[in-house]
């Protein structure tokens, strides 16, 4: 099994190589996530362990961006960010990582190798990292990954948390 595991993550990797490519891939929310965590990330560091307010937007004057979205992408983004990678690679990471893991819990749920195989090569995740640059989508289907694998290990705890995450993704 942990064969299988592995080989799903090298394939999942090989998929999403274009993230871990150095430069900025153009998407429909991208560049906006870069912003998102600038100030998610300004606030944090200012002490403000769930922020509302983004300071330095509306010409310097703030708006409450992070009442009206959603916060866990901008935790992991800051994150990586606060490892030492750009803002833009911390978007790739985020989507990258997030993907794998949802490959992976899909398998450890199904135990159809082929169907996991064939899950995390369907069109629809490639829309989503490549075209739509849908962080929080992509780590809500990963969240429902874990979810499912939780529910089918009777782990209930686990599945509440993961049901939790998704509300945040």
């Amino acid at each position: 099994m942990k064969s299988k595991i592995l080989i799903l993550v090298v394939l999942s990797i090989f998929a999403v190589r274009f993230l871990l490519m150095p430069g900025f891939i153009p998407t429909h929310d991208g560049e906006f996530h870069f912003v998102r965590f600038w100030q998610f990330e300004k606030m944090l560091l200012s002490g403000d362990l769930f922020p509302i307010w983004a300071p330095d937007l509306n010409s310097g004057y703030g708006l409450p961006l992070f009442y009206y979205h959603y916060p866990m992408p901008n935790y992991f983004g800051v994150l990586f960010h606060q490892l030492g990678v750009s803002y833009t690679d911390a978007f790739k990471l985020t989507m990258a990582s997030f993907y794998v893991l949802a490959v992976v819990f899909f398998y450890l749920w199904s135990r159809i190798f082929w169907a996991a195989i064939i899950f995390g090569w369907t069109p629809y995740w490639f829309v989503n990292l490549f075209v739509r640059g849908s962080i929080g989508e992509v780590m809500a289907m990963a969240g429902f990954a874990f979810i499912i694998w939780a529910i089918k290990a009777k782990r209930r705890a686990l599945a509440s948390a993961g049901v939790a995450f998704i509300i945040l993704a």
